[in-house]
C-alpha cells in the first residue's frame, strides 16, 4: 500500500477471464479493473485461462495449478479472483477427475491459508454432494468472500453446513462495479437512436 496525494493507493491483481475472450464473468472484472483504476488504485490482470488482453495470462485449470499465484501474492496488497468453478477444476462431475478436483480443492485451502489478502467474487459455486463435499466446502472457511445476493451467502452455508465469519463476507451487488458510460436519459438516449417514444 502506498500514499498518494493523502490516499491509500491497493496494488490488486484481479484473477479473471478478460476481453477479447467473450465471458459474461470477464466483462464483470473488467469493469470492476476499470472501477479500481479510476479510483487511482493500480490493478495487473490475470488470466486463469491463459488468454485475454492481461498483464499475466496463466492456466490455472486442475490439479494444483492455482498455487502458482503464491508468485504473485507478494507484490500485492489485495488478490481479487472473479470465480467461476470451471476456470479452476478440469470437471467436477465425473468421477474420473476426482483425484484431481481433491488436489484442486486442496490447494485452494492451503492458498486461502497462506494469505489472507485473497478475495473471491462468488460468482458460480457448485454445490456438490457425495465424498467431497464436506472439503469442498471447508476451503470457504478460510477465504474472504464477496457474494452478489445474501440469499448466495444462505444457500453456501446451508449446503455445506458452514457458517462463515461476517468479517469475511461481503455482500456486493452486480451493478455495483459497472461502469457508466453514457449520460443520456431514455428519452435522450431514444431520439438518437430513432426509436419512437412507445416502440421497442
Amino acid at each position: 500500500c502506498i500514499r498518494c496525494q493523502g490516499r491509500s493507493v491497493l496494488r490488486y491483481l484481479m484473477v479473471t477471464t478478460y476481453p477479447p475472450i467473450h465471458c459474461g464473468i470477464g466483462g464483470y472484472g473488467e469493469q470492476n479493473v476499470a472501477q479500481l483504476r479510476s479510483q487511482g488504485h493500480i490493478v495487473d490482470v490475470l488470466s486463469p485461462d491463459g488468454q485475454g488482453n492481461v498483464d499475466f495470462a496463466w492456466d490455472l485449470r486442475g490439479g494444483c495449478k492455482i498455487l502458482k499465484l503464491r508468485e504473485l501474492l507478494p507484490y500485492y496488497d489485495r488478490v481479487v479472483m472473479q470465480y467461476h468453478f470451471n476456470f479452476f477444476y478440469n470437471d467436477l462431475a465425473r468421477p474420473k477427475f476426482r483425484r484431481d478436483t481433491l488436489k484442486t480443492t486442496l490447494s485452494f485451502i492451503y492458498l486461502f491459508l497462506c494469505s489472507r489478502k485473497i478475495y473471491v467474487v462468488a460468482h458460480e459455486v457448485p454445490y456438490l454432494n457425495g465424498r467431497l463435499r464436506w472439503l469442498f466446502g471447508q476451503q470457504w472457511r478460510f477465504v474472504n468472500v464477496i457474494f452478489h445476493t445474501k440469499a448466495e451467502r444462505e444457500k453456501l452455508e446451508k449446503h455445506y453446513h458452514l457458517r462463515l465469519k461476517d468479517s469475511r463476507v461481503e455482500i456486493r451487488q452486480q451493478h455495483d462495479v459497472f461502469q457508466k458510460f453514457t449520460s443520456h436519459t431514455q428519452a435522450s438516449a431514444r431520439q438518437e437512436l430513432g426509436i419512437e417514444t412507445g416502440g421497442t
